[in-house]
């Protein structure tokens, strides 16, 4: 994704120590923050905050081994176009535009 690409450049150039403006405006679909809201009371309107939110419900449903709405988070991210991947450092998502 656009979004991933140019905050791993920006992230890399200030390793270098060169700081550039980052529009930090999520490229994110803002259906995610109907999703956040629904699912896990979410009540912003950053679509970059309200996936962070999900995948945290998601991570303590899946705790409480509450399978419907961790399954409720996972099926409503899909929906729009993400991806969960479960990792060691724990689930990331991927965004796939549908299109």
């Amino acid at each position: 994704m656009l979004c991933d690409a140019e905050d791993t450049v920006v992230s890399h150039l200030a390793v270098l120590g060169i700081e550039i403006e980052h529009d930090q405006t999520c490229c994110y679909p803002l259906a995610v923050v109907e999703l956040a809201a629904r699912v896990a009371g979410y009540k912003g309107d950053n679509p970059d905050i309200a996936v962070d939110v999900l995948l945290a419900a998601r991570a303590a449903a899946r705790a409480e081994k509450d399978w419907a709405r961790a399954d409720a988070v996972r099926d409503g991210l899909s929906a729009l176009g993400f991806v969960i991947e479960d990792t060691p450092q724990g689930a990331r998502v991927i965004f796939k535009p549908q299109g």
